[in-house]
């Protein structure tokens, strides 16, 4: 028994990820307790918390949530300014103890989370559960009112349609290293597993994770083979009105983007009501019903969010973030000097962040948050020697153990 606490102890990191797929609420709250406690050692002096882009990112969230809690006057959206200090926790403390071996045990949880957010949502699709044990599983609805869309332990059809798409990103890194090594163990489970994943988006019926999966499949092609992504590009352009005839909910786009529209204007509507500090992520959803008399619990829209939750300084903030590391990621991209197989995995899952952030927020909620924040920590450990001005270009690493 000693030897499991031990292990947990060990591996909380990842033991808190596995509980963020299987168990949500109790997950969510573990790993935001290891960010609390990395948060609260990092300014005791214990951990390393030095000056970066990602310390001042953070900072600029935390002092727009609590200055819009007391401009607000609702003491309890501070519940906000606790969750930033989570995930800037959670941020060091992967900054400070992230290794290689840790890197791909976070991995192989992502693509587990994503199969089983597949498998238990069509398990359960037709199964009317106790509501208590499906708020704990994560598989009750929540937000939506369509039963016939995947949602798997995601409480909500976009929400899983992102924790997919980052597994078919990894899996498409491991297949594209094997295949360059020509190392064929397991390759052909792999592939099953990402069709199986792709069906997956599918069901879902998200057009943004539709969009998003095509656009995946291109970018590991061309990583993969320049030729072999200019004939795929091709078909594409010729079968365009076919590809678009398989768009999941097609029938309903006009509705849906004049909704989309008039969510985005009114969400910077009031983000002039709140210029300077924002709603903060758990105030939106009032305001949104105080000023348009409609309820939406988020911008469905990334960059609108970031403005209109952490307002002008937290949108800032986030566009700098952006914007370097979009850099680095683009320069990376097309480098042949730089590249190794951590590097695949990067370029392959960021995307997903942007191009499912252009019509929806799934970074909204915190089950999905906390699993980027691990990647985008890992990101910043791989890229923290990388010169903006690109050459020189020190190769970063992870540490091994």
């Amino acid at each position: 028994m000693h030897s499991v606490f031990d292990v947990l102890k060990r591996e909380k990191l990842l033991f808190g990820l596995i509980l963020c797929f299987v168990l949500p609420p109790i997950g969510i709250l573990f790993l935001f307790i290891i960010g609390f406690i990395s948060f609260y050692k990092s300014w005791r002096g214990k951990q390393h918390l030095s000056f970066s882009l990602a310390s001042l990112f953070f900072l600029c969230l935390l002092i727009s949530t609590i200055f819009a809690t007391y401009q607000m006057e609702n003491i309890s959206l501070f519940v906000s300014s606790l969750m930033v200090i989570g995930y800037w926790g959670l941020y060091t403390f992967i900054r400070n103890n992230g290794s290689i071996v840790h890197f791909h045990q976070y991995k192989w949880i992502i693509i587990f989370g994503g199969v089983y957010n597949c498998l238990i949502g069509w398990l359960l699709n037709s199964i009317d559960e106790n509501p208590i044990l499906g708020f704990l599983t994560g598989t009750i609805q929540l937000g939506e009112s369509d039963h016939s869309r995947l949602f798997g332990s995601s409480y909500n059809s976009n929400f899983a349609m992102y924790l997919i798409l980052v597994a078919i990103a990894f899996l498409f890194g491991e297949i594209q290293i094997r295949l360059r090594n020509k190392n064929y163990n397991l390759l052909y489970w792999q592939i099953l597993m990402v069709l199986v994943l792709s069906y997956g988006v599918f069901t879902t019926g998200s057009r943004a994770g539709y969009a998003t999966l095509i656009i995946l499949y291109l970018l590991f092609f061309f990583r993969l083979n320049k030729w072999v992504f200019v004939t795929i590009a091709g078909l594409l352009l010729v079968l365009a009105k076919q590809v678009y005839m398989l768009m999941p909910r097609k029938d309903i786009i006009d509705i849906s983007a004049n909704v989309r529209e008039n969510i985005w204007t009114n969400s910077i509507d009031l983000w002039k009501q709140h210029f300077f500090f924002g709603t903060t992520p758990l105030g939106f959803r009032g305001e949104y019903f105080k000023f348009f008399n409609d309820d939406m619990i988020h911008a469905h829209n990334l960059f609108i969010g970031f403005f209109v939750e952490y307002g002008i300084i937290g949108g800032i903030a986030f566009l700098t973030v952006f914007s370097i590391t979009g850099y680095k990621a683009i320069s990376l991209f097309f480098s042949k000097k730089h590249s190794n197989e951590l590097l695949e995995y990067f370029l392959l899952s960021l995307p997903i962040i942007v191009l499912t952030g252009i019509l929806d927020e799934p970074t909204f909620s915190p089950q999905i948050a906390l699993p980027t924040i691990v990647l985008l920590s890992y990101w910043g450990r791989y890229t923290r020697n990388f010169s903006l001005a690109f050459l020189p270009f020190p190769a970063a690493k992870l540490k091994k153990t």
